[in-house]
């Protein structure tokens, strides 16, 4: 039993790794190059921040070989802040009055297409959206549903407080913001050159995309980022690399289940393999007897190896159940993580099959190869 709930284990673990590698995220995280770092570190406050913010972009931009460059406070799975959201006409905001928390980032025009996150309904940012023009925003589709219902979101408005009020402007689709795992959440996106209210970020995350190879493009953003601010502590790093290791738990989650998994699975083996050989050895003599009173060979099988089986089977069926019963751990551990997923059944079972049918085949091939002459004339 303890066998087959390990080797349920593992099998749900992979699954569920298999799965969170797939899930839509909303944006493409291949082939995009971030580099990070808060200009309060050299000097800059919110209003100073904006004219390096597009310089850092305009330099980021003229790289060879980028085709989508943006400046954004903050990224999916690295950064970004969180906003509580009133609706349209509230006049007290107090924390009553709240309709839902929301994922909030800052970005520059044509963050899109460097993020490629697709746009819905609406239209993006333009540098015309500054703090001379009309707040504005685009949401998400969650955002939006949760405030708006089954209305046509653009052109509706929302605020975060008095001085933070904000139409909206176009419809993202859906995504993953802090973990793979997490349920759909509103997320909202702000011009970086309006901020949030009187709010001005100084974080500058820059995005390039690139079909260049990593290094090279890494190297040149370098080069180009210490042109405009040499004091400036930027760190580079692949997005698809950042998420990956956001998901570092969940991988040693599932490589310790997995070793632990095949470890149940040798222990299986060698305990079904002694019991199947010691009911073979120990019944030698009455086999012999039998085969010579006209027994079939299917019938040495079962008389000698009906207990072995049957145990195996048992155990197989009880540790199958256990996983079910704990499928909130195996969830809790790893995500997207279920034993009811029917793959999951289907691989417990073939394993359990193939370990029987590796434990039995040579104590069968012994039992089956009993020479009842020999054994009469001993």
């Amino acid at each position: 039993m303890v066998c087959t709930l390990l080797v349920t284990a593992s099998l749900v673990s992979v699954r569920g790794l298999i799965l969170a590698l797939h899930v839509p995220l909303a944006f493409q995280p291949e082939q995009v190059t971030l580099a990070q770092a808060d200009l309060r570190t050299v000097g800059y406050s919110g209003e100073q921040a904006l004219p390096v913010q597009k310089r850092l972009l305009d330099a980021a931009a003229s790289i060879p070989g980028v085709s989508a460059a943006a400046v954004s406070d903050g990224v999916p799975f690295l950064g970004g802040a969180g906003w509580f959201v009133y609706r349209w006409g509230t006049t007290e905001f107090l924390p009553s009055h709240r309709a839902f928390g929301a994922y909030s980032f800052l970005v520059t025009p044509n963050y899109l297409n460097a993020a490629g996150t697709r746009l819905l309904a609406g239209r993006d940012f333009t540098w015309h959206d500054d703090g001379g023009s009309p707040r504005v925003a685009i949401v998400n589709q969650t955002f939006a549903h949760k405030l708006y219902g089954d209305k046509p979101p653009v052109g509706q408005r929302f605020a975060l407080w008095a001085t933070a009020k904000y139409e909206v402007i176009g419809v993202v689709e859906d995504g993953k913001y802090g973990s793979v795992n997490e349920d759909p959440q509103p997320a909202m996106f702000i011009p970086l050159a309006q901020g949030v209210g009187e709010v001005m970020s100084t974080s500058a995350t820059i995005l390039i995309r690139s079909r260049l190879p990593q290094d090279q493009i890494a190297a040149a953003l370098r080069q180009k980022l210490a042109a405009i601010e040499p004091g400036a502590p930027f760190t580079l790093r692949s997005w698809a690399d950042a998420i990956d290791l956001s998901m570092i738990t969940t991988r040693a989650a599932v490589t310790a289940l997995g070793v632990m998994g095949l470890l149940a699975a040798m222990l299986a083996v060698t305990g079904v393999f002694g019991m199947a050989s010691y009911s073979v050895s120990k019944r030698m003599k009455e086999q012999g007897i039998r085969m010579a009173l006209g027994a079939q060979p299917v019938d040495i099988l079962r008389s000698t190896l009906h207990r072995p089986l049957l145990l195996l089977i048992g155990g197989s069926c009880l540790g199958l159940l256990g996983g079910v019963l704990t499928s909130s751990l195996w969830a809790h551990l790893v995500s997207f993580a279920t034993p009811r997923d029917p793959l999951v059944l289907a691989g417990v079972l073939f394993v359990m099959t193939l370990l029987g049918f590796m434990a039995t085949w040579v104590p069968a091939r012994r039992a089956l190869g009993i020479d009842p002459a020999r054994l009469l004339r001993e």
